[in-house]
This record gives structure tokens, C-alpha cells and sequence, in this order.
């Protein structure tokens, strides 16, 4: 045999394992796709939400709380980088999930995804900390309310930014485009190309190091966030049983203009239950993320695959929520995202 044909018969094997690899993709890609729209959605709705929180709650002067804004726009600002990079990134690796190469682009996702998950959950927390301080010890909240001035609160959510980077550079490091065996449709063995941890670390102690003290850092923050809002709900029942007359905003000791007035029929607030629910939603949704990272998806059937994708990226939903929630509890944010939507449609058809 000549040089020329063996050379000619390794491009014909190279050719038809890339032609096998093509029809996995496919395959599973046909799977996820209801939930590849699904995240598109996501996207396109957590895009256009916080660019809107940002903008009304970045004018500031008529919102007095403005612990709370901050808080709410630093978290804003995390949800954007997931809509417009993970989300994004994700829908693409949908349709070639088994022939990931570019290891760059692989180390930036696993970067992306730490980042944004540590940046939310310290900006909830530091918004439930304000939350209590106004609830439980209202008189220590306003007397060192000048201290905490916009500088101040802009160097916190700054702060957050910096140790979402560093809680999550070691993903960079750790983090690769692998080569595995995989079996296709017909029961042969192919080589698929994975974005997960790299060869060089597989079977490191410092994998399981840094996993598990991921869900370390997430269990502790949970633990401090739902004493939080556990205390903020029984303070609040407590007042409203002595005080049942007592105004809903008094409540909160918020001074936030045009604060939906409650149900009088429910003890606690519906800022503090969104607060609370968005919290629970987004920790739940982590621990599924942490958990099935163990997961060989290489062993996986397009039914299997299509649940743990909707379980590993369910975090998603967080995306949404902070517009909702914006929506939901704060009166003046409406009228000014309802102002700025009549204003827009006003321009469109003058021009």
C-alpha cells in the first residue's frame, strides 16, 4: 500500500466518524429542541426585563430606598451576563454538543456560569440583610442610613462582581474540551469532543475540592438567607398581631414611594414572599446544577439527556425573575416601564 493511500484511507475514516458525529449531534439536538426554544425565550424576556430594571431603577432619585435599589440592579446586571452570554452559548452547544473543540470557548462558559451563580446569590444576600436590618432593628437601619450612601453601595456591588471572579477562576483552570467514547444509534464506538472538566484534572482531588466547597460556600448562604427571611416573616406577624391597623409599609419600615398596599388578609408582604420565593427558586435550581455536573453524559439515551439538560440549566429561570418581581412589588416601576412603552409606540407611529 502506497503512502498516498493510506493517507487517503485515514481522510475517509476522519470523514465518516465526522459524518457519525454529525448524526448524534442531530439526534440529540431534535431532542432538546422544545427546550432550546424554551431558553430562547428565556433570553429574549430577561434581555429585554433587565435592561428595563436597570434603566428605571438607574435613575434613582425618586426611589428613597436606595439600599434596595442597588441591590436590585446589581442582580439585574448578573441576570443580564446570563442572557447574554450563557443562554446564548448554551442554545449553539445544542446543536453540536458532541463535537465541542474550541477548548477557549469551553474554559469562558464554565467561567460564565460560576460567576453569574456567586454574583446573584451574594447580591440576594446582601439584599436580604438589608431587608432584615429595616424589619428586625429598623432605629439601627435609619440612623446609619447616611453612612450608607450610593458610593458605598456601589463599591458593595462591585465587591460582589470581584469575588464572582475569583470564587469562580479556578473553573478556567480546571475546566476543557475532553475526548470521549461514545455509542451511536447503532451500538458503535465514536469520539465525541465534550465541554467539561479537562483530562488533566478528571480524576484530581482538586475537582472534588472545589465542587464541594462551591456547595459549601451555596449551602452556608442559604442557611444565612432563610434565617433572614425566617425572622423578617415571624417580626412581621408579630407586629401585625399587635398592631393589626398598623399600615403595610410600616411593616417594612421601607420608604420606597407607591409601595403596592397588601392583602389584608396575608400577614407578610409580597415584596419579602418574591424575595423569598426567588431565593428558594434560584438556590434549588443551583443544587441541581452542582449536583448533576457528575454526571457522564456520554452514557446518556435523548430522553435522559433532554431531562438532565432541563434540570442542569433550570438556574435559567432566575434570568426572569428579578423583572417580575420588579413588576410585581414596586408600583412606580410599572408606571414608569408603562410610560416608557407608550412613549415608544407614540414614536413609531409619528415616524
Amino acid at each position: 500500500m502506497s503512502i498516498n493511500d493510506s493517507t487517503s484511507d485515514t481522510n475517509e475514516t476522519d470523514r465518516i466518524l465526522t459524518e457519525m458525529r454529525t448524526d448524534l449531534n442531530k439526534r440529540y439536538a431534535d431532542a432538546l429542541l422544545p427546550l432550546t426554544v424554551i431558553f430562547g425565550a428565556l433570553a429574549v424576556i430577561g434581555l429585554l426585563g433587565n435592561i428595563a430594571v436597570i434603566l428605571i431603577y438607574g435613575k434613582g432619585k425618586r426611589f428613597k430606598d436606595r439600599h434596595f435599589q442597588w441591590g436590585v440592579i446589581c442582580l439585574a446586571v448578573t441576570d443580564l451576563f446570563t442572557c447574554v452570554t450563557i443562554i446564548p452559548s448554551e442554545i449553539v452547544k445544542h446543536r453540536n454538543y458532541f463535537s465541542f473543540e474550541e477548548d477557549i470557548l469551553c474554559k469562558s462558559k464554565c467561567f460564565m456560569n460560576i460567576f453569574v451563580a456567586v454574583s446573584a446569590l451574594c447580591c440576594l444576600m446582601v439584599i436580604g440583610i438589608d431587608r432584615y436590618l429595616h424589619v428586625c432593628y429598623p432605629v439601627v437601619a435609619r440612623c446609619n442610613a447616611h453612612q450608607l450612601n450610593t458610593k458605598l453601595l456601589i463599591f458593595l456591588c462591585v465587591f460582589i462582581l470581584l469575588f464572582g471572579i475569583a470564587v469562580s477562576f479556578p473553573s478556567v483552570i480546571m475546566c476543557g474540551t475532553n475526548e470521549r467514547s461514545m455509542k451511536n444509534s447503532q451500538g458503535a464506538n465514536i469520539n465525541v469532543f465534550v465541554c467539561e472538566v479537562s483530562p488533566t484534572y478528571e480524576r484530581s482531588i482538586f475537582r472534588y475540592v472545589y465542587r464541594f466547597g462551591l456547595l459549601f460556600l451555596y449551602t452556608i448562604i442559604n442557611l444565612v438567607l432563610l434565617t433572614l427571611y425566617t425572622k423578617i416573616c415571624l417580626k412581621i406577624k408579630h407586629r401585625w398581631d399587635n398592631e393589626p391597623n398598623m399600615h403595610p409599609d410600616e411593616h417594612m419600615h421601607v420608604n420606597v414611594q407607591n409601595q403596592d398596599v397588601l392583602n389584608h388578609q396575608s400577614h407578610i408582604p409580597s415584596n419579602v414572599k418574591l424575595l423569598l420565593l426567588v431565593t428558594i427558586i434560584f438556590n434549588s435550581a443551583y443544587y441541581f446544577y452542582l449536583g448533576l455536573s457528575f454526571v457522564d453524559i456520554t452514557k446518556l439515551s435523548t430522553v435522559e439527556f433532554f431531562i438532565f439538560s432541563l434540570f442542569y440549566r433550570s438556574y435559567f429561570v432566575q434570568s426572569v425573575i428579578n423583572p417580575v418581581l420588579c413588576l410585581k412589588m414596586d408600583s412606580e416601576f410599572r408606571i414608569s416601564l408603562m410610560s416608557f412603552l407608550k412613549t415608544l409606540v407614540c414614536y413609531r407611529q409619528n415616524k
